[in-house]
């Protein structure tokens, strides 16, 4: 898989949503899109599992209390499949 492009990219403190265009290496393959969540680690970035950081939440639910991606950027990045 390569990263065809970048879609979008929103930043909010130490975090960061970019949505970006995915292929596969062979030429039949489709592109899809897919969100990447990120959070600064001193002069780094590192990628981080949605599945963790958007917090124990019920589909439809409000943004839970233990998630760690800030309320600005959680709509966005855990909310999209």
């Amino acid at each position: 898989m390569v990263v065809a492009s970048i879609d979008s990219l929103e930043c909010s403190g130490d975090w960061a949503s970019a949505s970006a265009t995915v292929a596969g290496r062979d030429e039949g393959s489709q592109p899809f899109a897919e969100v990447f969540l990120l959070q600064r680690d001193g002069d780094i970035w590192v990628l981080k599992a949605r599945e963790t950081a958007c917090g124990t939440f019920s589909p439809g639910g409000p943004r839970p209390t233990d998630a760690q991606v800030p309320a600005d950027l959680w709509e966005a990045v855990c909310l999209t499949s």
